[in-house]
């Protein structure tokens, strides 16, 4: 008897092998990174490998992740867990790392090479590339960020751009004055006199100058012991008091 070989293989496949999660490198992981954003939120830039720093005398406990500015927020990504923490909040607008761009009082911008230091404004020029990007909110946080392992050119638009649309010219321009809460979404409902779903053009953010605004939210919050009165409307009653 003679035995018979099976012959081999010779297909070649030179398409990679599927990766899991737990399998990508570091880099690939922070470069997959997105920030959940609302509707009518757009991503204005971002820079990925950027280190928020926790505590002030160790870089130990320091967060790896990717920074993000948009039009409404800045935003941390980050996959791994605050350190120390014992418990966890979760908000229906903003993540654990976001901070609204009207909660911003001062943005300072280092460069750690040249010795350089600067308050960064609305429309002003940035002739150096930041390696630290140094937050003051107006509740009372102060926030570190740290570019050693970033694209020095994606630092930089970072910080202009939360420069610039945390700092508008005109209110109107806040991305509040934008968007539209799905609540308002109903079919017949008119937001300061305005059909959101009808042809009108204007405000679609309730500014509560109206009786409607006031009378929608009464019933919204269930409030029976409330109501609207529009007896001082235009001020005829008295100019000290509101209108509604």
């Amino acid at each position: 008897m003679f035995s018979i070989k099976q012959p081999k293989p010779s297909f070649r496949s030179y398409l990679l092998p599927p990766q899991h999660e737990d399998k990508l490198s570091p880099e690939t992981k922070i470069k997959k990174l997105k920030a959940a954003l609302l509707p009518g939120e757009i991503v204005v830039n971002e820079v990925n490998f950027v280190r928020k720093c926790i505590a002030s005398d160790t870089s130990v406990y320091d967060l790896w992740g990717k920074l993000t500015c948009t039009n409404f927020k800045l935003s941390f990504i980050t996959d791994t867990p605050v350190p120390f923490q014992k418990f966890h909040y979760k908000n229906h607008l903003l993540g654990e790392h976001d901070v609204p761009l009207t909660c911003i009082e001062q943005i300072v911008v280092v460069n750690d090479t040249k010795r350089k230091q600067k308050i960064l404004t609305f429309n002003k020029k940035l002739k150096f590339n930041p390696t630290e990007l140094i937050i003051y909110c107006k509740d009372f946080r102060i926030l570190r960020f740290r570019f050693d392992e970033s694209a020095p050119e994606s630092a930089k638009k970072v910080c202009l751009a939360l420069a610039h649309y945390s700092q508008p010219t005109d209110l109107q321009l806040l991305f509040a004055f934008e968007y539209v809460s799905k609540m308002y979404h109903n079919q017949g409902d008119r937001i300061n006199g305005i059909d959101p779903g009808g042809g009108d053009t204007g405000p679609k953010t309730p500014l509560f100058e109206t009786y409607s605004d006031w009378d929608r939210e009464i019933k919204r919050t269930a409030a029976s012991e409330w109501r609207v009165c529009s007896v001082n409307e235009g001020y005829m009653i008295s100019k000290r008091y509101v209108t509604m």
